[in-house]
């Protein structure tokens, strides 16, 4: 189901988004010991992966969400001067169990990012709530934020993107549930933290983060993106 919104909250344009009512919108699962499917709980309908009860030996398992990028919005160029991307957003729900690992992957086909979400917990702290992730595309921020590659490299990919993933590693060996929702473009993104944040930026912001209620999924109070990574 696509959505055309003209603007998100606090300046943060919409350019197209999927909410996963009645259909998976093209997902799939890559990786492996993950199955993708769409899930009609949490509203009008969400994302599901899930990793099915190892045995007593259990194994270490990284599946992937995986975006139809065959064509428009999601492969292609992002490097349009006519309408740029600068950021994805979408909403995370770990059921019961944190993941070990959250992490973002782009791909032109030959060459791999990636961002990683939620370094030690410091992002999705809590189990059994809604949290929404930003992903920077800026190649300016590339040094703080991926890895794979040079600036200039991250770049040239974003001109020919053939992948588009959120991979997800299990933790322990009983059945666990991950989901996403919402999942968005963004063409603007100007945000303002709250004060108390301590996080003050110039330009477009990287800020976001909402915690939402797990019934009223309601956003709550701001996180910020993942502290940049170490050089």
């Amino acid at each position: 189901m696509l959505l055309l919104a003209p603007a998100m909250p606090v300046g943060a344009a919409v350019f197209y988004m999927q909410t996963f009512s009645g259909t998976t919108e093209g997902w799939s699962a890559g990786g492996d010991g993950l199955t993708v499917s769409q899930s009609p709980d949490y509203g009008a309908g969400a994302l599901e992966g899930t990793f099915q009860a190892q045995g007593r030996y259990g194994q270490p398992q990284t599946g992937e969400f995986l975006a139809d990028t065959s064509g428009a919005p999601f492969g292609g160029d992002y490097n349009s001067s006519t309408n740029p991307y600068v950021a994805f957003q979408f909403d995370f729900y770990a059921a019961g169990t944190l993941p070990s690992s959250l992490t973002f992957h782009m791909s032109d086909g030959a060459n791999n990012f990636y961002m990683v979400l939620d370094p030690q917990n410091s992002v999705i702290q809590s189990p059994d709530q809604w949290y929404t992730l930003t992903v920077p595309l800026s190649p300016g921020l590339y040094n703080q934020y991926w890895y794979g590659g040079t600036a200039n490299q991250f770049s040239n990919m974003l001109s020919h993107v053939t992948t588009v993933g959120v991979e997800v590693t299990r933790n322990g060996r009983g059945e666990q549930s991950y989901y996403i929702d919402n999942f968005r473009i963004m063409n603007d993104l100007l945000l303002v933290p709250e004060p108390t944040s301590g996080l003050f930026w110039f330009g477009w912001a990287l800020v976001f983060g909402g915690l939402r209620s797990k019934l009223g999924r309601r956003q709550r109070s701001p996180y910020a993106l993942p502290a940049a990574r170490a050089s």
